[in-house]
């Protein structure tokens, strides 16, 4: 629905101003200032947009609704159909920004996959690791259990061992990721793009405990398979 407000009309030999203004009466008190500040500037208001130097339009509507009133109204001053996109260039900036908020939705959900299937792979690798570990070590095992050592001694070492190589190659990696951002941010400073792009405190700290998780886990399996070697056979292991 379009609001009516009083202006001063335009004089003559002024620029002249329309504003029509749709919406709630914040929307109308809006444009009573804009057109203040214009009369200052030297606009008058006139009736129609035919007749205006500058025309204004003040809506509440959002996105493609306000985009169909601006295509309606300079449609009707400049004679083409509101629906053809080419009679009239609009830079929408807010839907700018929404398509710039889903890319980055996007681009956050492919770099934890990424690291999710990287993390896995790593827990893979340091398994067979600790797997080819514990086989030659069978017969130290054997040895171990023959002398009192108990099965839960020997699950915590082989957990402690996984989690020992997940830390420090995780670790490498993260200085080694923390210098390229470094880099990244240098390249970077001063634009918008990739804004701060750096490792802070608590993002080391979550990574601690990802890596201390991820090598427990790495290292389970193969520290079950240690605890279920029988003395006997580990002593006659070559």
């Amino acid at each position: 629905m379009m609001k009516e407000f009083n202006v001063n009309p335009s004089a003559a030999g002024e620029r002249k101003l329309y504003i029509e203004t749709y919406g709630c009466q914040m929307n109308v008190a809006d444009s009573e200032v804009v057109a203040s500040i214009m009369e200052m500037d030297g606009y008058g208001q006139c009736g129609t947009p035919e007749d205006a130097d500058a025309v204004l339009l003040n809506t509440c509507s959002i996105r493609d609704n306000a985009e169909q009133k601006v295509r309606e109204t300079m449609g009707a001053v400049h004679g083409f159909r509101s629906d053809d996109k080419s009679g009239v260039y609009i830079w929408n900036r807010f839907n700018n920004y929404l398509q710039a908020m889903s890319a980055n939705e996007i681009l956050s959900m492919s770099v934890w996959i990424i690291g999710l299937l990287t993390l896995l792979s790593g827990i893979v690798g340091v398994s067979n690791i600790m797997f080819v570990s514990v086989r030659e070590r069978t017969h130290e095992i054997g040895i171990r259990r023959a002398i009192g050592a108990k099965p839960r001694s020997i699950l915590m070492q082989i957990v402690a061992e996984s989690v020992a190589i997940t830390t420090l190659f995780g670790y490498i990696g993260v200085v080694f990721g923390t210098g390229v951002t470094a880099v990244i941010a240098k390249l970077t400073e001063g634009t918008d793009f990739l804004k701060n792009p750096t490792v802070d405190l608590s993002t080391a700290l979550n990574v601690t405990i990802v890596l201390i998780i991820a090598g427990a886990f790495a290292g389970l399996f193969p520290a079950i398979k240690a605890t279920k070697v029988k003395p006997v056979e580990a002593l006659r292991d070559e």
